[in-house]
């Protein structure tokens, strides 16, 4: 399967469903005095998923996170608690101690250790931590033989990529996120822009227009700067 090894054909039915996240892949080019500075930022917003209904997901992770820290303060060792205390502390910015409750979240509760794994990989991607998140979100699926693939899974590890400057593995993971969900315009944006920084303009521009097609206002303004 190449760069990314999600085993679609072992099991899994591919589905578009799931979680919305704002992940939107900028690259502007600025001009002074015949040089080029490009401007590359990578903007993944773990707060703002939005369910199927396009109601936003509202949380309080500080109430959270004391709900949780009262629940272990009686149970030291209840896993679920360890779970959502790691998923608090993430959204917190507090990534080290996220990552020491996931991490005894996937050794202890036995029958969420795809969904720790998924959450891990959140955690080590928002701290910068790239190539961990790469192989988490891998085990996620990889682990649950019973849940389709969607294509967030594929936009998270190409998003990975991209950061890590792994064009060409970046493409080829958007490309299957996007054979899982053709109507998602962001797929085509993030595609389009790597296109292009790896002056391939034609491909860049396409996909690009057909983001704007698919209603990414943000790709008018790329289109207008470096496809005309």
């Amino acid at each position: 399967m190449g760069s990314c090894r999600l085993r679609r054909d072992e099991g899994h039915e591919a589905s578009g469903k799931g979680y919305i996240y704002y992940g939107f892949l900028h690259i502007a080019r600025y001009s002074k005095a015949m040089q080029y500075i490009w401007l590359i930022l990578l903007v993944l917003s773990f707060d703002c998923a939005l369910a199927q209904s396009n109601e936003s997901v509202v949380v309080d992770y500080s109430y959270l996170l004391n709900q949780c820290d009262s629940i272990l303060n009686v149970d030291s060792g209840d896993c679920y608690a360890k779970f959502n205390r790691a998923v608090a502390l993430n959204h917190l910015g507090k990534y080290d101690k996220a990552l020491s409750d996931i991490t005894y979240a996937i050794e202890v509760c036995k029958d969420s250790v795809s969904a720790a794994f998924y959450t891990r990989a959140r955690i080590f991607q928002k701290s910068g931590r790239y190539s961990n998140a790469i192989d988490d979100y891998i085990a996620a699926v990889n682990l649950n033989e019973r849940r389709s693939i969607e294509w967030d899974e594929f936009f998270q590890i190409g998003f990975c990529y991209a950061q890590q400057q792994k064009n060409r593995d970046a493409i080829e993971c958007y490309s299957q996120a996007i054979d899982i969900a053709p109507s998602e315009g962001i797929l085509y944006y993030n595609r389009g822009l790597i296109f292009y920084y790896m002056d391939n303009k034609k491909d860049g521009c396409a996909d690009l227009n057909e983001a704007l097609v698919l209603g990414i206002k943000q790709a008018q303004q790329v289109l207008e700067d470096i496809c005309n």
